[in-house]
């Protein structure tokens, strides 16, 4: 094999999912949906989190049977918060013997092969902690990976990003840190961080694994989504124990001429209670 040049190298490196130095590892943009997917000015939108496949504790029976509830409740578009992968198995001590699939390309064919697939549903999701796990030891774009086999999941980068539904601006969050004592605290904290005029109408942080509702607080609706994992020997050790399941959110989309297009929400949990051994 002769020579290349370094442009040919780093092209390479690219096609095989590297983030090179000059790529930012986190780029908050914003997305719009195509409203041609909703009848009318009723929006209908499934919202999971957490999903962590490769992980020996995941729920992905159950995950697959909420998408089947979306497909039945004609919901066109789950929004992700992050931590589809269960990542690199450093992200606490001793993860990695919380895995079944273990390796960056193994766990991403793995997920490509095993996430959710409808013909009528788009997922749109952004990274967490777990997905981000790759970059830092290996500077690699594990979702970026992903998304290339499986076009029905639309990558939106890590830790944040904005999902415009008919001008409802949605803000996709994956927190930080552990939980906080009373649920809605940290969620009540990042909402009045948002500069004057960037809050969003309606903000989903995944992470934490729990579930809690803000109606609405300074104009914003609230949403912690849960998650598609089982309690693991870390949360138990940390005393946590996780909410299993799913929402959907539908919400009226007013004239774009108004201030604020949101007319009302319902939010629907679909709960999973009694979580599945070895699901995998």
């Amino acid at each position: 094999m002769g020579e290349i040049t370094t442009k040919e190298a780093l092209d390479v490196l690219k096609e095989r999912g590297y983030l090179l130095w000059k790529e930012p590892k986190t780029v908050e943009t914003t997305f719009k949906v195509d409203m041609s997917r909703f009848k009318g000015r009723k929006v209908r939108v499934g919202i999971v989190s957490d999903t962590h496949l490769g992980s020996k504790y995941q729920q992905l029976s159950y995950l697959k049977a909420f998408y089947r509830y979306c497909v039945r409740r004609k919901v066109p578009v789950v929004l992700h918060g992050g931590d589809l992968l269960d990542g690199n198995g450093k992200v606490y001590r001793g993860q990695i013997y919380e895995q079944f699939v273990i390796g960056a390309t193994p766990q991403i064919q793995y997920a490509a092969n095993n996430y959710p697939r409808h013909e009528s549903i788009t997922t749109y999701l952004i990274g967490g902690n777990h997905c981000a796990s790759w970059q830092s030891s290996e500077g690699l774009d594990a979702l970026g990976m992903l998304c290339k086999d499986r076009p029905d999941i639309k990558n939106l980068g890590y830790y944040g990003a904005t999902v415009d539904i008919g001008g409802i601006q949605v803000y996709l969050m994956h927190g930080g840190g552990g939980v906080a004592y009373a649920r809605s605290y940290k969620m009540q904290k990042i909402i009045e961080q948002f500069p004057g005029g960037q809050k969003p109408q309606i903000l989903i942080i995944g992470h934490w694994h729990i579930t809690d509702i803000l109606p609405t607080y300074r104009n914003v609706v609230g949403i912690l989504p849960g998650c598609f994992q089982s309690q693991t020997p870390y949360l138990r050790r940390k005393g946590l124990s996780p909410d299993i399941g799913g929402f959907i959110l539908e919400f009226e989309v007013a004239d774009v001429d108004k201030e604020n297009g949101l007319v009302g929400c319902k939010i629907e949990w679909r709960p999973f209670p009694v979580a599945k051994e070895h699901d995998y």
